[in-house]
């Protein structure tokens, strides 16, 4: 039990948040329409795991060469969280 922890965790993986500017705003501009988002990903993983990432890596799914260390957590690197912004234009 000493090296045995509670793999259970929820994740947000990818988040979109966008707005779309009103028609009065962007006929200003001589565009039809405009948009500017952000897309977050890898945001955050809520657990009480100990280390960097609960999903444990290492299975074989195709049932061929047996990994020594399947289910083990053999420290693996973070998950790296991107952020991207951007505008889109309609002409």
């Amino acid at each position: 039990d000493r090296w045995i922890y509670d793999g259970s965790f929820a994740r947000i993986q990818n988040l979109i948040l966008g707005y779309s500017f009103p028609k009065s705003l962007v006929s200003k501009l001589k565009v039809s329409r405009a948009r500017v988002f952000m897309n977050v990903q890898n945001l955050y993983t809520l657990t009480s795991y100990p280390f960097y990432d609960p999903e444990v890596k290492g299975t074989s799914a195709d049932g061929g060469n047996f990994d020594v260390n399947a289910g083990l957590d053999v420290g693996s690197a973070p998950l790296p969280r991107t952020f991207m912004f951007g505008l889109n234009f309609g002409f």
